[in-house]
């Protein structure tokens, strides 16, 4: 009784819900129905601590036939549904370990549900040379919520970075500059491990070696437990851990052959009774050329209109290193603590030379020069990572905390030199060059503190609530100087100084209902955020406050057939919160040309993203076609207007106007031909 009226509580949480649960009929299947469960757990059988990420394959004893397979989760545990009656074994492998055989598992009408229970597995301790590779699991896996690609059989990626590991992946494209989009947008959440990133987006993917990678999951409609910024979704990396005793370790390097394109990254883990120590660094310093071509009009009056051509050449830099370590230590058998840090420093730079010319017509103006300008930017970055687990009695019930905390300091330079020419390009020595920069700095300091509570319900439904508070604070500071050819000095003008304090804090609730019927699984799910913002001019010394309370809902539901298909469909909300820059009203210049005036009044973009799939495993080829459709509300729009002083400078603004729909299909195909071959398509 008290199960059932726990049950219509959280029913109640959610009033969409209320629809959905209805008393549906069952669909009738023919004469062996596929409502067959195994149940089990992977155990260490040296320190009896649970394996993540081991393989799980169930075979017919008939024909030791595959019928279907698994890896195992965060706590070891495993479960392979929708099962025909019949007799099974299973395999279990993971990379240190030696392979694990069980025999005698029987599925009947009158035992659909089969728990086997604790399978310890043993070290391997031959030499490498008696090893042999039994078998693969598939490269990209579907779950409910979820793509993941297992970076242990992208041999491919290897020596690359989590860039190259995608540029094969559904969802995903990546530009020759190895910018990451995805979903055609490169506004997306980069988690590590779960947890937050100093780094953002295509900027976090470039650093992490493929080699320290043990999966990737590609989240596109994320559940209410995740936070709901970015336009595209959550790419979140999951490393990998060592589960042999003693220390082991991995070192990489790799060097380009066209381009400079250096790279070494070092993994240590030393695991002893209760600890695990883990330690480790990366270098890498990369080069890659560059071109582009720019033609610009501005109609300035009835009869008046002004040219700008530009071809421009030119190279991007991104050098970095960082160095990180921690340590795990399982407390008791139900409560680990881990507490781990990150210190780095990187840089990113693109020089350009372009040739430009203005003119108008009607012939009035007609100037030729060369212009060298680009961007010098360097970042040092330390974070902090303080993680608590505990697991109750009860299978799958825990709670989980983490306190996050990072510190950025900034510095860019923008340096710009205009040299005048002839209409061939060749200096005019009466006419000294002009040459100016711009200086930006600032300091971010990123706090977070998450709670996450599991309750299951029963074996097959589950409740999940949490709460994270986020409390940002940066300081940006601007200076515009000009040289002075006759002194050889910089000069400050002083109506170009700026310097704004931007505070961000944003408190989250969720919570989310999840179940395994019979015919269906789903998940519902729903998120308020209340926001309090703040942006503060230190020179105008005005105050531009904001707040809001949103909600977040979501929802996914999975649905299996015969002959392993599945169909899935999702949808989520999230948004898009404009950054700092786009927010403060002063008016800086980006070059003589082009200014920019943030708006302090900008909202946040809100998206509805919704996604219908299909997927068939034919022996060992999977199948997969995928369709999403994205809109988005309240749409953050660049503005570029004449300057009304000067109608030759551009001035670019911010505002909310306008929607836009994204839709898009997605194939894939991947066949494993053996054992060490395997072929993916994707489209």
């Amino acid at each position: 009784m008290r199960k059932k009226k726990f049950i219509a509580l959280v029913a109640g949480l959610f009033v969409f819900l209320g629809a959905f649960a209805q008393n549906y009929p069952v669909p009738q299947g023919g004469n062996m129905p596929n409502d067959g469960i195994i149940r089990g757990k992977i155990i260490d059988g040296k320190d009896n601590t649970p394996i993540e990420y081991a393989s799980v394959a169930l075979y017919n004893v008939r024909d030791s036939s595959l019928v279907t397979g698994t890896i195992t989760g965060q706590d070891g545990s495993f479960v392979l549904n929708k099962l025909p009656y019949g007799r099974y074994y299973v395999e279990v492998t993971f990379v240190g370990f030696k392979k694990m055989r069980h025999n005698g598992i029987i599925v009947s009408p009158r035992q659909k549900e089969v728990n086997i229970g604790e399978l310890h597995i043993e070290e391997l301790v031959q030499a490498l040379k008696e090893v042999e590779v039994i078998g693969n699991q598939n490269r990209l896996e579907y779950k409910i919520d979820k793509k993941v690609v297992q970076v242990s059989q992208d041999i491919v990626s290897s020596g690359g970075t989590a860039v190259e590991v995608l540029e094969n992946t559904p969802s995903v494209t990546v530009d020759v500059d190895g910018n990451v989009q995805l979903r055609g947008s490169s506004n997306f959440t980069v988690l590590i491990d779960g947890k937050p990133s100093v780094l953002k987006g295509t900027e976090a993917l470039q650093q992490i070696p493929a080699s320290t990678i043990q999966s990737i999951e590609i989240i596109t409609n994320p559940s209410a437990k995740y936070d709901p910024e970015g336009v595209a979704g959550i790419i979140n990396v999951v490393m990998k851990k060592s589960k042999i005793t003693g220390v082991s370790g991995i070192l990489n390097t790799t060097a380009g052959i066209t381009h400079k394109q250096y790279s070494t990254d070092l993994l240590l883990n030393y695991k002893v009774g209760k600890f695990n120590f883990f330690a480790g660094g990366d270098w890498m310093d990369f080069s890659n050329p560059g071109s582009g071509k720019m033609r610009r009009e501005n109609y300035l009056g009835p009869d008046t209109t002004f040219f700008l051509i530009n071809n421009n050449k030119g190279d991007m830099n991104r050098k970095g290193y960082s160095v990180r370590g921690g340590f795990d230590y399982n407390a008791t058998d139900n409560t680990t603590v881990s507490l781990s840090g990150e210190y780095g420093s990187r840089s990113f730079g693109r020089m350009t030379t372009g040739k430009y010319h203005q003119y108008t017509e009607p012939l009035f103006l007609n100037k030729y020069y060369i212009q060298s300008s680009g961007f010098d930017r360097s970042n040092d970055f330390s974070s902090l990572y303080l993680n608590f687990q505990h697991k109750f009695d009860k299978p799958g019930h825990t709670l989980d905390g983490l306190v996050f905390y990072s510190y950025e300091k900034d510095d860019e330079s923008n340096p710009l030199t205009e040299t005048f020419t002839d209409a061939l390009w060749n200096a005019v020595d009466s006419i000294i060059p002009i040459r100016s920069r711009a200086l930006e700095g600032g300091t971010e300091n990123d706090w977070r503190v998450k709670l996450d509570y599991v309750y299951p319900i029963t074996d097959k439904s589950k409740l999940e609530a949490g709460y994270q508070g986020r409390f940002e604070d940066e300081v940006h500071s601007y200076s515009y100087d000009n040289y002075d050819p006759d002194t050889k000095t910089w000069i400050t003008d002083p109506n170009q100084i700026n310097k704004h304090d931007f505070v961000n804090n944003i408190q989250s609730l969720y919570a989310i209902y999840s179940n395994e019927l019979k015919w269906v699984s789903f998940q519902v799910g729903l998120r308020a955020e209340y926001t309090d913002r703040l942006i503060k001019s230190l020179v105008i010394e005005e105050k531009y406050p904001y707040e809001k309370l949103d909600f977040f809902p979501s929802f996914h539901l999975s649905k299996s057939f015969k002959n392993n298909q599945q169909v899935l469909f999702s949808y989520s909300r999230r948004l898009n919160r404009p950054r700092s820059f786009f927010l403060d009203p002063f008016p800086t210049y980006m070059d003589p040309l082009n200014m920019q005036k943030g708006n302090p009044a900008l909202e946040p973009e809100y998206i509805n993203s919704y996604e219908l799939s299909y997927q068939r495993n034919i022996k060992m080829i999977q199948l997969s076609v995928e369709g999403y459709y994205r809109q988005t509300n309240n749409m953050i729009t660049n503005i570029s207007k004449p300057l009304e002083t000067n109608p030759l400078v551009m001035v670019r603004t911010f505002d909310n106007f306008n929607k836009s729909a994204s839709t898009g299909v997605e194939l894939m195909a991947n066949a494993a031909l053996s054992k060490s071959i395997q072929v993916s398509l994707t489209g």
